[in-house]
């Protein structure tokens, strides 16, 4: 058996204060267990040194007004980090194919050398996450100022062997953003084993919970605006997040990191998961919350709606009223809530096995490596 020498690279540009990238790197090395057919290594890169910080900080008053190019520069910053980062671990052991998750870290020149197949995932084009950014407005003239970031990312993923799109939501994005590229759809996933359902415990008030690093940007002052009444009433509302809140009767605050047993154990007994984002583009939380049979309400923001599906109830993000009715109609029908934890985890169960879906990115990492060996140039490449 023949076995592909893969470099993994993974973004970390918090400092492990966002989920997300954990939660993908910790599937993936799920799904490599028991694997002899794949020699991985991992690289993960971390925030930049203080010049790095500096050169993408931004200019007030430019910045105000969307004309301080710092979108750009930040892709600049990360992107020669990331190549020197991959330059130095292939110059100690070759491989046969890198795979980086984000592709937003590789803009610009490619990371690796040309004889090298370059396999990238995504959840969204860049341009998706500037018109998300809810700190900074889209102005008339964003579109143009962007433009020199869209052509990075052009060629960047026309250049891959392989796009991978966490949702079809991206998969379409990302292939407006680049005609030419190889953009196939695979979703992520989770542990199975490990967030999966159990009985709920007596209580007198039904219980939410919300995971959210970023509680404004997550939607958490919308969702406590929508239970106001009813927070310590009837309601309890479980609040996982990095940033301070102010505790009121009926609101617990966590600071749990994902693998707290504490944090299953509030997915698990939760009626319903909340998340009414402003910028999520998919959501890692919410899929471990189907898979621990727990329905979703959430913004129908993004490849979202295809997370959420028919286990849970998507509203406009900012649409206080819509949170409120959808959260009521799912405490207020015990019998919906039941179906919809049977469908949340055979939802999960169908599409966010961890081992499963690596197996499909290993599907194609062995593509990659075979056409490499046969001298196959990336644009003989089957989608």
């Amino acid at each position: 058996m023949s076995v592909t020498r893969t470099l993994f690279v993974s973004e970390d540009l918090h400092g492990r204060r966002v989920l997300g990238p954990q939660a993908y790197d910790a599937a993936l090395r799920l799904g490599l267990r028991g694997r002899d057919d794949v020699d991985a290594r991992f690289l993960r890169v971390g925030p930049p040194r203080l010049a790095g910080r500096v050169l993408t900080h931004t200019v007030p008053l430019l910045h105000n007004a969307d004309l301080d190019f710092q979108h750009l520069r930040w892709f600049a910053v990360h992107a020669r980090r990331t190549r020197r980062l991959i330059a130095a671990e292939l110059a100690r052991r070759p491989v046969d194919v890198v795979h980086v998750n984000t592709h937003a870290v590789t803009l610009g020149a490619s990371p690796v050398p040309a004889d090298v197949p370059l396999l990238l995932s995504a959840d969204a084009a860049v341009w998706d996450w500037r018109t998300m950014s809810s700190s900074l407005p889209v102005r008339r003239h964003s579109w143009r100022v962007y433009e020199h970031c869209r052509n990075l990312e052009r060629r960047t993923l026309t250049r891959a062997h392989t796009v991978l799109a966490y949702t079809e939501w991206a998969r379409g994005r990302l292939q407006e953003a680049a005609p030419d590229a190889n953009i196939v759809h695979l979703q992520p996933g989770v542990d199975l084993d490990y967030f999966r359902p159990a009985p709920h415990a007596p209580r007198e008030r039904h219980r939410l919970v919300f995971v959210g690093g970023r509680f404004r940007e997550k939607g958490g002052e919308d969702l406590l605006a929508a239970m106001d009444t009813r927070l310590g009433v009837d309601v309890e509302l479980d609040v996982v997040t990095s940033e301070p809140v102010r505790e009121r009767p009926g609101l617990r605050v966590h600071q749990l990191s994902r693998l707290d047993p504490r944090l299953l154990e509030l997915l698990q007994q939760a009626d319903v998961f909340c998340l009414p984002t402003y910028a999520d583009t998919m959501s890692f939380a919410t899929m471990e919350a189907l898979a621990c049979g727990t329905p979703a309400v959430a913004s129908a923001l993004g490849g979202v709606p295809e997370i959420v599906g028919d286990a849970g109830a998507t509203v406009r993000p900012g649409d206080v009223r819509g949170i409120r009715e959808a959260v009521d109609a799912l405490l207020g029908d015990p019998a919906t809530r039941s179906e919809l934890r049977l469908r949340a985890r055979r939802r999960a169960e169908a599409r966010f096995d961890a081992r499963r879906q690596t197996a499909q990115l290993l599907d194609v990492v062995h593509d990659a490596a075979r056409r490499r060996a046969m001298g196959l140039s990336a644009s003989s490449r089957v989608a």
